[in-house]
């Protein structure tokens, strides 16, 4: 939330005028698929912005190409290809999807019910162990669930996976921030810091995955609106 609030502020004083979408060629350098010693929340939703834009390409690369050689009566030889819509569907289909079970967690910490990371996990093990082959449960008793991706097989720790998805800031420090009064640099934190709300509630803010699904939800719609050509990146 505040990358966020500095990236608008940024954004918002060099911005010097719209441009016309239809001249406008852009590029989106996405940071790959994540497999590291220790996943947590942040590799779990840079992974999922992977199947979805996996999704994206295997949907323009072959479906909508099969669709144009149908509709011209071109003969052309089938490609066997895996779709990734029951990872997808996994992580985030109403609702049981893991993400909405972490929003549903995260939102009881502070409440009368006591939950934690634990509370999570047996949620997840119990909506899909043996119901979607794309979620594994590890052989052992761990505190991690296993995601079988287009890229490979990633283990999850969900330890501190609710309270990094509820992002609470301490309510004294938003109070301080916001009682700024002088000019420069502490109206600019002020400003900042000037919607965030000093409630205890964690449900009343927005969580980490539930933001980011909504901006990548709009990154899709615009990206199915453009003319999309996609480049292989080999890491040496």
């Amino acid at each position: 939330n505040v990358t966020k609030g500095i990236y608008t502020f940024f954004t918002g004083e060099v911005d010097s005028g719209s441009l016309d979408s239809s001249k406008c060629i852009g590029m989106l350098d996405i940071q790959g698929f994540e497999l590291l010693e220790i996943n947590r929340l942040e590799q779990l939703c840079i992974n999922y912005a992977n199947e979805i834009l996996q999704g994206l390409f295997i949907h323009h690369l072959f479906e909508l190409e099969y669709k144009v050689y149908e509709s011209e009566g071109i003969e052309y030889e089938k490609i066997d290809f895996e779709n990734n819509k029951k990872c997808i569907d996994l992580l985030v289909k109403k609702p049981v999807g893991i993400f909405h079970l972490l929003d549903e967690t995260s939102m009881l910490l502070g409440s009368n019910q006591k939950v934690d990371d634990y509370t999570f996990l047996s949620k997840v093990h119990s909506c899909h162990l043996e119901k979607n082959e794309k979620f594994i449960k590890p052989k052992f008793k761990s505190t991690t669930f296993q995601i079988k991706h287009f890229a490979g097989i990633v283990a999850y720790n969900c330890n501190g996976f609710l309270i990094a998805n509820a992002d609470p800031l301490n309510i004294d420090c938003i109070q301080l921030l916001t009682s700024a009064t002088e000019g420069g640099f502490s109206s600019f934190v002020c400003n900042l810091f000037s919607s965030f709300k000093a409630s205890k509630e964690i449900s009343s803010r927005l969580t980490i995955s539930r933001t980011f699904r909504s901006q990548l939800k709009d990154l899709n719609k615009e990206l199915g609106k453009s003319d999309l050509h996609f480049v292989r990146c080999i890491k040496p």
